[in-house]
């Protein structure tokens, strides 16, 4: 298979899109603004002399957060570190492009600029008629992936409704339960491991970092994104390691919004015998007697509780919060029959999730499975 050098392939066209900042963006209008970010759109514009003006589709990239995205509509452009590309030749079909794009990892510097990396990049040059087959089998996988992971959104909403329905507000505390702090709560916290990259293997002993834990407390484990450590390493690190008698929360983020900051799950709901925790996170045990698993990990996973803990959190490009902070945090705690009534509750969701879960990864690993056959002439 021929290869192209990235500049080669693709050329920088973000001079023909106006640069909308985020402070500027409306809730409602007639053009998309599309960002680095997660989310699809940043918010929306009404001045058309924003608008992308070359030939669509294109491919933006985030300079901070290394993200790849396929544009196929009119839209403007978020300020903060976006880059416009497209193919250079006919050739080049701009959607096997980014699917091959979305397979590249490049190196986790923190909340630098990305771009420079894009030098060492090369991407394959099939035939075009291969590059739209190719192309075509995974837009499928990818649709597929899509409508798993709304079910799975969905599940996690529906468990957020009946967190509100059955103990209020958790910011006010509207329903007036009683208040205790997170440390009378909780004992026997095991810290983070100082991991270089050099110490990361694709599979091991698993790592839970900051990408690890998602929302609604489930694990996902990537061997891709410094997933593991070999178990000589983990020996090295025995004072780092947490089994499922524990539970895990990330306090640490390296942007100011902090997605991952605050994320908490409960490690005996896998079958991990046994995690290392990176720098920035910590597991520790209930008192069962007081607080729940399943109430704890809801309310600290609740968006408006998220709130909370990002306005503890200290730093500016890279958050977080200090333990003994986190710790201080007061929370309300509802007499334990009402808890359990919710654990029951969210066993019953979980049990339905779990086959959306399981679902969700087998496709993921097809997918995995599919791009790395597609990018190496093997489909």
């Amino acid at each position: 298979m021929n290869y192209l050098p990235f500049h080669e392939a693709l050329e920088d066209c973000s001079r023909l899109a106006g640069k909308v900042p985020q402070t500027s963006c409306l809730h409602e209008g007639n053009i998309p603004v599309i960002g680095q970010g997660k989310q699809a759109v940043e918010g929306f514009t009404n001045d058309p002399d924003l608008v992308f003006r070359g030939d669509l589709p294109v491919i933006l990239f985030g300079d901070h957060t290394a993200a790849f995205k396929f544009i196929n509509r009119p839209f403007a452009r978020g300020a903060d570190g976006t880059k416009l590309y497209r193919p250079r030749t006919e050739h080049l079909d701009a959607k096997f492009a980014w699917h091959f794009l979305q397979t590249v990892q490049l190196p986790q510097s923190g909340y630098d600029r990305k771009t420079k990396y894009l030098e060492n990049v090369v991407i394959p040059h099939p035939p075009l008629e291969e590059q739209r087959r190719i192309a075509a089998i995974l837009d499928k996988a990818g649709q597929i992936l899509s409508s798993s992971r709304q079910t799975d959104s969905l599940r996690q909403h529906l468990q957020e409704r009946l967190f509100i329905s059955m103990f209020g507000d958790p910011r006010s505390n509207s329903l007036g339960w009683a208040r205790m702090s997170i440390e009378a709560l909780t004992s026997d916290y095991v810290g983070g491991a100082a991991l270089v990259p050099e110490d990361f293997v694709s599979q091991g002993v698993p790592v839970l970092h900051k990408g690890a834990i998602k929302p609604g407390g489930r694990i996902e484990v990537d061997s891709k994104k410094k997933g593991f450590v070999t178990l000589q390493t983990a020996l090295h690190h025995t004072r780092n390691l947490a089994g499922p008698d524990r539970i895990a929360v990330t306090l640490r983020d390296l942007v100011p919004s902090g997605p991952f900051i605050g994320l908490m799950a409960d490690l005996s709901t896998t079958a991990i015998p046994e995690y290392i925790l990176a720098q920035g996170a910590y597991a520790f045990r209930v008192d069962e007697s007081k607080v729940l698993p399943d109430y704890l990990i809801a309310l600290v996973n609740m968006p408006a509780f998220r709130l909370v803990l990002r306005q503890n959190a200290v730093g500016s490009t890279q958050i977080h919060i200090r333990l003994p902070v986190f710790k201080s945090i007061e929370i309300p705690v509802p007499p334990i029959d009402i808890q359990h009534k919710f654990a029951r509750i969210i066993s019953q969701i979980s049990s339905i999730d779990t086959s959306g879960k399981d679902r969700i990864q087998r496709i993921n690993e097809l997918t995995r499975a599919l791009q790395s056959s597609s990018f190496s002439g093997q489909t």
